[in-house]
């Protein structure tokens, strides 16, 4: 009897992976829509908001706080001059469900256009 249980024990984690091998694979050859643009809001004024790529030094009463880049359907917070830099640990988002927020500064990066991914992805399946 032990010996048959450990015989389904493994047939079920081959599934397993098997199933989260593919998984992974579809998630990496399905084309990733991107963003179309980027708002950010300092405090919860509208700072900067545009569809164009590039650097965006983000300013508040003349005090430079960060800096935000959007490139090729992605933003991210380049560089930032607060203390904990979680913001720019986030890295580079690419849909419109995410957002950067510096909290120190009340500072929120967020995508614009786009597909908004909701629902069932690899990460909660």
């Amino acid at each position: 009897m032990a010996e048959r249980a450990k015989k389904y024990d493994i047939f079920i984690v081959a599934v397993i992976l098997l199933f989260a091998v593919i998984m992974i694979f579809l998630n990496l050859i399905i084309p990733q829509k991107g963003i179309t643009g980027v708002k950010v809001t300092v405090d919860g004024v509208l700072a900067v908001s545009t569809t164009q790529e590039g650097l965006y030094p983000i300013e508040k009463d003349g005090k430079y706080l960060l800096t935000v880049e959007f490139y090729q359907g992605k933003v991210r917070v380049k560089e930032s001059t607060c203390d904990n830099q979680i913001c720019v640990r986030t890295g580079w988002i690419s849909n419109t469900g995410q957002t950067i927020v510096c909290l120190p500064y009340k500072i929120v990066v967020e995508p614009i256009g786009g597909t908004k991914t909701d629902g069932v992805d690899i990460i909660t399946w």
